[in-house]
Order: structure tokens, then C-alpha cells, then sequence
């Protein structure tokens, strides 16, 4: 159930833990999630308030580009048209950019969420859902176009 995980994030997750808990021993997951995120460094990640804020401070400079910020927070501004579709809302104060700065910290934080359960499916369980949905696109096959009939051509030709 720890395979993939290195001893060393087994060991200073087990630190933590300890730590900070108070019930003895840790569940397989505790560890499992806790070694997770110090192996990925996804305890320093920043939160989605604090990526929006990054986004803002270099928002002025025109060199700055979607390419320029960490994969997370490219998606989050994608989802929201871009930097360069920020830099041209009204100002800070106005409702387009208030409602551009919900939508991205919304993002962000789903995004992460989404990669953090990625992250601590056991690969057994991940194996099996990625089979699963290769065997739905399969299946889905597009649908055939009917025949024309006179009737239809008629209509075409007038």
C-alpha cells in the first residue's frame, strides 16, 4: 500500500504525525496521504488566494506570459481566459475582475484538489478507473447519418 512511496517521506511523515495527532497508531492512509504530500512538496503549494495574488503583482509586466507561472496556476488562468484577457478588465475595484478573481481561486483550489486525489489513489485503483474509461470511449461510436430521401433532396434543390 506504500509502493512508489520513498522510505524517507514514509519516515517524516511518520513525524508529523506523531506530531501533530494524538491517536496511535496512524491508519495506512494517514501515512500514505501525509508522505504523499511531502514527496510532491504539495505542502508548500501555495493556495489559490496566494496564486491569484502572483498573478496580480505580474499582471502589469507585458512579459510576462500564461507560460511563466507553475502548471496549476496556467490551468486556473486557461479556465478564466488568460493573463492577457485579465490585463484588459477594468480595474482592480470592478466587477469583471471580481468575478475573474472568484472564478480563478475556485479553479485553483479544485485543481489541486483533483491532483491530490489523483495523487493518493493506489495505483491498483488508478489502473482500474483508466481502464475502465478507455473501455467507455470504446464503446461511444458516432452515430450514422440517415439516408437522404427525395423529400430531403426537393428541399436542398429549392
Amino acid at each position: 500500500m506504500t509502493d512508489g512511496i520513498p522510505d524517507e517521506a514514509l519516515l517524516a511523515a511518520t513525524y508529523k504525525i506523531v506530531s501533530e495527532n494524538d491517536n496511535w497508531p496512524p491508519t495506512i492512509g494517514m501515512l500514505r496521504t501525509t508522505a504523499l504530500a511531502i514527496a510532491t512538496g504539495s505542502l508548500a503549494h501555495p493556495t489559490g488566494i496566494e496564486a491569484w495574488e502572483r498573478v496580480v503583482k505580474t499582471m502589469v509586466d507585458l512579459d510576462v506570459s500564461d507560460n511563466d507561472f507553475g502548471p496549476r496556476t496556467q490551468r486556473a488562468l486557461k479556465m478564466i481566459g488568460g493573463l492577457h484577457a485579465l490585463r484588459y478588465t477594468e480595474s482592480e475595484s470592478g466587477a469583471r475582475f471580481q468575478t475573474d478573481r472568484a472564478l480563478f481561486i475556485k479553479a485553483f483550489d479544485t485543481i489541486v484538489q483533483r491532483d491530490k486525489e489523483q495523487r493518493e489513489l493506489l495505483p491498483l485503483v488508478r489502473d482500474f478507473i483508466n481502464a475502465v474509461i478507455r473501455e467507455k470511449s470504446q464503446e461511444i461510436k458516432t452515430p450514422e447519418l440517415p439516408e437522404a430521401s427525395e423529400k430531403q433532396d426537393d428541399i436542398i434543390e429549392n
